[in-house]
């Protein structure tokens, strides 16, 4: 078992529910791609840090849909560990209140583990050698 107590900043680039992901720019938000599921959390980045694949740190964001481009305070509550195309590139689970739920953890490694698997099919319909594998959560 794992938590960390600290406060970040994160802005919402894919908002929950949604099957076409952002990204932030300083020009605004870009489509990047239709994903072939959606997104059951609100997904964004953490201002001020950078993530294992060299952009802003990605954060799962549970709770209510919240419009892109908000940005809120969080507590970081659990950490996703997660590879893609053979770099960790973990995720960081963020909440208002403090702990996760038995569902919350279930939601957060299914989506991931059907996240995995989906990106690892797109990457061979591309004849892409990139893989990716959720490794575990820590909470």
């Amino acid at each position: 078992m794992w938590v960390e107590a600290r406060k970040v900043m994160i802005t919402v680039e894919t908002p929950k529910w949604s099957f076409i992901k952002y990204r932030a720019t300083p020009k605004g938000f870009v489509k990047e791609l239709t994903s072939p599921l959606p997104t059951i959390f609100n997904y964004g980045f953490v201002w001020g840090e950078l993530g294992g694949d060299g952009m802003p740190a990605d954060a799962v964001i549970l709770g209510g849909r919240l419009p892109q481009g908000t940005t809120r305070e969080g507590r970081v509550v659990a950490e996703v560990l997660f590879k893609d195309a053979g770099c960790l590139d973990n995720k960081l689970v963020v909440a208002q209140s403090v702990g996760l739920s038995f569902c919350d953890k279930m939601s957060i490694r299914l989506f991931f583990r059907c996240y995995a698997l989906f990106k690892n099919v797109r990457s061979r319909l591309r004849r892409s050698p990139a893989r990716a594998a959720y490794v575990g959560l820590l909470w």
